[in-house]
């Protein structure tokens, strides 16, 4: 039968599932990689081989390349994880010698591995499948590697030990094109090894989130519209999504509905729906932001059900809790989301506001500088910092207020929530009422018709309430 008649017999999801059987993986590994539980996963399977009318799994990999509308050859793309972008974490190389060096340099890709398989966007290939390219002893081809294993991305690095010191490198390479998407180095004192692991595994991971995101989000912007998929469609929306304009940010979430279209149970896309409808609901945009924010609470729990290990489903369940004051239950998401990915800057963020308050500025201060550290280049950074400079200002901290809030300023983009109050706020706090006045002058001048209501959805009443104060100080009246 030909490939093309075949293939109109498979879903999206049954071709994604046919992927993951020619890499052999299990019925549980295809669930984990999928975020579906064992025994759907097993039903998927069944339904492939059905559908081909094939009686094995060894039979329906035969058949593979046919229905992707190709031949085989090395010299193909990197396949991918139904076009979704899977990450190969190679060994890396031990400079200095020495078993204790080789362990060291094993026990941190063995735990990048481990952490970036919490990732539910980007699958992770297996430990034994990237270890295998040590055994061949020769030098590893990028390219090669990602055809083989099915990865666009290929993450590999070095450690060396010199006296007490240790330096550890890494660089992320794209597998299509051989180019570096991302690369760093670490040094630190050669003292606790577990200690010295988890620093570096946390940096590299922090960084590597932004840094993916990012580049697929260009991808994705550069692809012809009719020729995306489920998740292009994603990252190309949120590719518009992060300018943060009433336009934009309609723009994405209609191809985040254009990717449920193609595939209604890709989490994903539940997720970007949930966040597109709680920044329109803080950002002010719309009219009436109860309904936005439950719109956006029925995608977050869609995609929550869909999959419960995603971090990024769990942060927009807690994002979307706490806009309706439901605190409790926001911080059980937020939990679980940190649980699962401890490096996720976003639920970091989210947790420090369900908790901000007059009386508990200090431990919000702590998750919003976590989540600047976990990443400073975050389109979000300017929240990050706005809120930093709210919560040492209600800690007391008008000198740190008013850096943060003059930072968040420089790092906010031509769309989104504007931090400058702050900044008339902690001038009038410090003692210095003639530059408040000047500031809030200028940016009553900037913004007549601004407000500090809209905030009232996501921030304290008392919270607004002591900034409102500051700011009738010095002639501001918002």
């Amino acid at each position: 039968m030909a490939a093309a008649a075949e293939q109109e017999r498979l879903t999206e999801r049954q071709l994604e599932v046919l992927e993951l059987i020619s890499k052999g993986l299990t019925n549980a590994e295809i669930a984990g990689v999928l975020g579906i539980a064992p025994a759907t996963a097993k039903n998927h399977v069944s339904a492939v081989l059905q559908a081909l009318d094939v009686s094995n799994r060894t039979e329906a990999v035969g058949m593979l390349e046919g229905l992707q509308g190709r031949e085989a050859s090395e010299e193909d793309s990197v396949p991918g994880f139904g076009r979704r972008p899977a990450i190969a974490v190679l060994p890396f190389d031990d400079f200095g010698g020495g078993e204790d060096q080789r362990h060291f340099a094993d026990g941190l890709v063995e735990d990048l591995i481990t952490r970036l398989a919490t990732w539910r966007w980007f699958p992770v290939i297996a430990r034994n499948s990237s270890f295998a390219y040590r055994e061949r002893g020769a030098a590893v081809d990028v390219g090669q590697v990602g055809r083989e294993l099915g990865a666009r991305y290929v993450l590999e690095g070095s450690s060396r030990r010199a006296g007490d010191r240790v330096r550890v490198t890494a660089q992320l390479i794209d597998a299509e094109s051989g180019q570096h998407v991302w690369a760093e180095r670490y040094d630190r004192e050669a003292q606790d090894v577990f200690v010295i692991q988890d620093e570096i595994v946390e940096a590299i991971v922090s960084a590597l989130a932004p840094a993916l995101a990012r580049v697929e989000r260009l991808r994705a912007a550069r692809l012809a519209a009719p020729d995306l998929d489920a998740w292009e469609c994603v990252q190309r929306g949120l590719h518009y999504y992060y300018r943060f304009r009433p336009g934009d940010i309609e723009d994405g979430r209609q191809l985040f509905e254009r990717a449920l279209s193609i595939d209604p149970d890709f989490a994903p896309a539940w997720t970007a729906i949930a966040w597109s409808q709680i920044a329109d609901a803080m950002l002010g945009y719309g009219d009436d932001p109860v309904v936005q924010v439950g719109k956006g609470l029925d995608a977050a729990r869609r995609a929550v059900a869909l999959d419960p290990d995603d971090s990024a489903a769990q942060t927009a369940l807690g994002g979307a809790l706490g806009l309706f004051r439901q605190h409790e239950e926001a911080l059980l998401a937020l939990s679980r989301a940190l649980a699962i990915d401890p490096s996720s800057a976003l639920a970091c963020f989210s947790y420090g506001l369900n908790i901000l308050g007059l009386e508990t500025a200090d431990e919000a201060l702590g998750y919003f500088r976590r989540a600047l550290r976990l990443s400073p280049r975050d389109p979000l950074a300017h929240d990050f910092e706005g809120a930093i400079a709210v919560a040492c200002y209600l800690t007391g901290d008008y000198v740190g207020a008013l850096a943060m809030a003059r930072q968040s300023m420089v790092s906010l983009r031509e769309a989104g929530i504007s931090y400058e109050p702050m900044i008339v706020a902690a001038l009038v706090r410090s003692g210095r009422l003639d530059e408040a006045k000047e500031a809030g002058r200028r940016l009553l001048e900037r913004h007549p018709e601004a407000s500090l209501d809209p905030s009232r959805i996501f921030a304290a009443d008392e919270v607004i309430d002591h900034v409102r104060e500051a700011l009738q100080l010095a002639d501001v009246h918002i």
